[in-house]
């Protein structure tokens, strides 16, 4: 027996007890400070997270009543209005430039037109001065017929015209009134032209 308790005791005395307890000790302490850092970061996260939760919030209550204000109903009926008047002034725009361009070619269509009765004027003096070499006609009488002549081409234009006095009745339409040109040698043809073209 004496032999027994004396063989526990020098096996006992072999093992290191106190050192594997203070190891112990230090694993502890060491679970029980990360245990604490991680409530800690937990903590922090989980106020990070109530705090944005009341910013969303708060933001969410500005929309909503941002959404049922007036002055923004105002504001986007004032903007549909806006886009409705650019629309119309496009469509204005439009319009304008179409009937431009219509004026355009009628004015070009009207320059032709002065442009043939000015060669007809022209072949008709021709003519005149031919007949004149083979007659024996007065001057005057030639030269009268000459007017009268024009006097007929700008009828043609929708001209009223005095054949006797040999007088051109003008209606500006635009301007709505009338003038009155009388055909003689006091003006010359370029002139006659561009008064009757520009009264028109």
């Amino acid at each position: 027996m004496d032999a027994l308790k004396s063989a526990v005791l020098e096996t006992r005395a072999s093992f290191d007890i106190q050192n594997d307890l203070k190891l112990l000790d230090n694993i502890g302490s060491n679970l029980q400070h990360l245990n604490s850092l991680q409530s800690s970061d937990l903590k922090e996260k989980k106020d990070e997270i109530n705090d944005l939760k009341k910013k969303l919030k708060t933001l969410s209550d500005t929309i909503s009543e941002l959404k049922l204000s007036p002055k923004l109903k105002k504001a986007k009926n004032d903007l549909i209005e806006l886009e409705n008047q650019m629309f119309k002034i496009a469509n204005g725009l439009t319009k304008l430039n179409m009937e431009i361009n219509s004026l355009k070619l009628t004015y070009n269509q009207d320059l032709k037109q002065l442009d043939d009765l000015e060669d007809q004027i022209q072949g008709l003096k021709v003519g005149f001065k031919s007949k004149l070499a083979e007659s024996s006609a007065e001057p005057d009488e030639v030269s009268e017929k000459s007017k009268l002549i024009k006097l007929r081409l700008y009828e043609s234009l929708g001209l009223k015209l005095d054949s006797g006095s040999k007088e051109i009745l003008v209606l500006n339409k635009q301007e709505n009134k009338t003038s009155v040109l009388k055909v003689d040698d006091s003006y010359s043809e370029y002139f006659i032209s561009n008064y009757v073209w520009n009264n028109i």
